[in-house]
């Protein structure tokens, strides 16, 4: 049953909207809203003069088809794929991708928000609210971006604070109960140079799946979340600017379930079809556990200096904190017999500093870059194998440090052909503990193990390319790339 909405919208503003004058009009040229993206590192450029594969989205544009995350967006972005593995959200570009989101793996699709790497990929689906634009680029990144992608990256900019006062309230309204609320306001708190910004969200709505077992849970896929994100300006004038920032998000929710097919792996009846009740609506589950939920807490800060050395040469470094708590329990075989149930606690925080140094003069483009990044994730899992009167415990931890260096070089023979030249250093290390034990209904270790082991890779990741542009203005890019993909140690 497709969603129906009622938005209702209040926007308060001092801004002023200038119209064009009638007789104006009919002297401008029909052409496309230019876009301004960063992708390139070469500060703000128009998207129409990017040489990449890139899509790119304002704040407007997700609030007019209605994007609310990237699951949303995935429908208006050619190659982009999503899936997901409860909270854990996989994301493919062009068909690269992975589906290991388990600890001590990273994405092949990788995500920034305000410049910060985000190593989890059970944040991905957070709220996108108060964002001045979402930029997509599809293949490697390792030349441009701290943290190396083999498929490509997500940027997520939040919108800055603004010198003019702003305060802007949205709510919408839906079946499913469905309310969502967005609250803004910007403005200088100590002008000209200090200036400042808050949005809020709330967001909820009833399950989406109703639950037919009147012991379970009553509905799966319901919401229950807020965020909240703040910053701070500090305008240094023609030298440049620093931006503080920081978030906070909190889910509850009850988790999603996988519906038995009632075969096997070879498509036979499985053994337990005959004994299973699956009802056939797709929005109808028949779940046996009570209370299955999803309790996430992701927070973070990050300061960026962006500052000018020269008319032609910027010094940025981006600094970001972030940390994670996530707790699910789920009813994992998804029927109405009580055989499995899972339950996860994670715990993950991570520091990452990147420092560029970006220069735009005359046919000369370049960009030279250094990042750090370090990673402590813990997790405790436990699979239930109710039918079997057995749990196995997985106690794990990965530590995670990463150092890089990457350049790239574009020069403009003429204003249709340019030559760019890329390279990237790589060195990754990752301990990775694991203590597993099997218990039955009494306590007793019926079986154990245990992984002590750290494990480095390092790599030099070339990238050339001869880019063209034909006279209509289309971009055309032939070039090679290699990336470094590190292996998930579990």
């Amino acid at each position: 049953m497709p969603l129906s909405r009622l938005a209702l919208a209040v926007a308060l503003s001092t801004r002023a909207l200038i119209a064009f004058a009638e007789e104006n009009k009919e002297t401008q040229p029909v052409k496309l809203d230019d876009v301004i993206v960063t992708a390139t590192k070469e500060g703000e450029v128009s998207l129409q003069q990017v040489p990449l594969a890139i899509s790119a989205f304002t704040g407007e544009d997700l609030e007019a088809s209605g994007v609310k995350n990237l699951e949303d967006l995935q429908y208006q972005t050619p190659g982009l794929n999503l899936t997901r593995n409860g909270q854990a959200t996989r994301l493919y570009l062009r068909g690269i991708g992975t589906n290991l989101d388990f600890i001590g793996s990273d994405p092949s699709v990788t995500l920034h928000t305000d410049g910060v790497y985000q190593s989890r990929t059970s944040t991905v689906l957070n709220d996108l609210f108060d964002v001045e634009r979402v930029e997509v680029l599809r293949g490697p990144q390792g030349t441009l971006y701290g943290r190396n992608s083999i498929g490509g990256t997500i940027n997520v900019v939040s919108s800055l604070p603004t010198e003019e006062t702003e305060a802007r309230v949205a709510a919408d309204v839906g079946n499913y109960q469905q309310t969502r609320v967005e609250a803004m306001a910007s403005g200088a708190l100590a002008a000209p140079q200090l200036l400042g910004r808050i949005a809020v969200l709330k967001a909820d709505h009833d399950p989406y799946v109703d639950n037919l077992n009147p012991n379970g849970i009553e509905g799966l896929m319901d919401d229950d979340t807020f965020s909240s994100k703040g910053s701070l300006r500090y305008l240094m004038g023609d030298r440049g600017e620093f931006i503080l920032r920081g978030d906070y998000t909190q889910i509850d929710r009850a988790t999603g379930a996988y519906k038995p097919t009632g075969l096997d792996l070879v498509g036979n009846p499985s053994p337990l079809s005959g004994a299973t009740n699956v009802p056939t609506d797709p929005r109808e589950m028949n779940i046996s556990y009570a209370s299955p939920f999803v309790d996430l807490q992701d927070r973070g800060t990050s300061g960026e200096l962006q500052y000018r050395l020269t008319p032609s040469t910027t010094l940025v470094s981006i600094t970001g904190y972030r940390d994670l708590d996530f707790h699910t329990i789920e009813d994992t075989d998804g029927s109405d017999l009580n055989v499995m149930v899972t339950e996860l606690d994670d715990q993950q925080d991570q520091l990452s500093e990147e420092l560029r140094l970006q220069t735009v003069a005359g046919p000369w483009s370049t960009v030279l870059g250094l990042f750090y990044l370090e990673e402590d994730h813990r997790a405790n899992t436990t699979v239930n194998l109710n039918a079997a009167g057995l749990a196995n415990n997985f106690i794990a931890g990965n530590e995670t440090t990463a150092y890089a260096a990457f350049a790239q070089a574009t020069y403009a023979f003429t204003q249709r052909l340019n030559a760019m030249l890329g390279l990237r250093y790589s060195y990754e290390e990752k301990h990775f503990t694991n203590l597993n034990t099997v218990r039955n209904t009494t306590g007793a270790t019926v079986s154990s193990f245990q992984v002590d082991e750290t494990v480095d890779w390092d790599d030099v990741s070339p990238k050339a390319g001869l880019i063209t542009r034909s006279r209509k203005g289309l971009w055309s890019t032939r070039q090679s790339a290699r990336a470094l993909k590190v292996e998930a140690l579990i």
